[in-house]
């Protein structure tokens, strides 16, 4: 999923069309270790 270059860090939404943010943190591991900060997102609210 990630190219060649090198990141300073993966920048996810949480709710994506196709996939949340688990799932392609999963997917990401399986394919190579990840060694940069995560941070996880949403434009989601919750109502009280």
């Amino acid at each position: 999923m990630l190219s060649t270059k090198a990141f300073d860090c993966v920048l996810l939404d949480y709710e994506l069309p196709d996939y949340n943010a688990n799932e392609i943190l999963q997917k990401l591991n399986a394919q190579q270790q990840l060694t940069v900060p995560i941070i996880i997102l949403t434009g989601h609210s919750q109502e009280n």
